[in-house]
């Protein structure tokens, strides 16, 4: 029936179509709820749709679920297949986490980039040694991504 929705959504541009789609994820996740606390009697896979990853756009969705969640700071009233994870096989599981490992990158280096910047702007810096540095190589630990870059950064300013 998902797939059935899906495949209507995808050729025309009907809203309709979230109605039903919600409606039968809804359906699923009350099953697949029982499904977990009745200690799995029907097989976690067997709630995949493999077809979703086809049909929808996971960068995309995950992005608006995750811009959307981030400004409400919770649930939304807004449709996100994103809240239903139980249906994402593993090759969709895979292209979500290396969508959320490229996000908390650019957030990352976002965040260092700001922090560097305000530091020139408030003279911690000097602003020269920022202009002499034409190559420069950063050891860091993925654990202390941020603390490592600064350390580092700033051991080669006083030089």
């Amino acid at each position: 029936m998902i797939v059935t929705v899906l495949k209507k959504r995808a050729g025309s541009a009907n809203n309709g179509f979230k109605f039903q789609l919600e409606s039968c994820l809804l359906l699923m996740r009350i099953l697949n709820r029982i499904n977990v606390d009745k200690d799995l009697i029907i097989d976690y896979e067997d709630f995949y749709i493999p077809e979703v990853s086809e049909l929808i756009s996971l960068p995309e969705a995950y992005y608006r679920w995750l811009t959307e969640k981030s400004q409400l700071m919770g649930e939304s009233s807004e449709f996100h297949i994103c809240n239903y994870p139980f249906v994402f096989d593993a090759a969709a599981k895979t292209k979500l986490l290396e969508v959320d490992q490229f996000i908390q990158m650019q957030l990352a280096r976002a965040k260092a980039h700001n922090m560097v910047f305000a530091q020139l702007g408030f003279g911690l810096l000097p602003a020269v040694a920022a202009g002499n540095i034409e190559n420069l190589e950063l050891l860091v630990s993925r654990d202390n991504l941020l603390q490592d870059t600064v350390a580092q950064v700033r051991i080669v300013i006083v030089l």
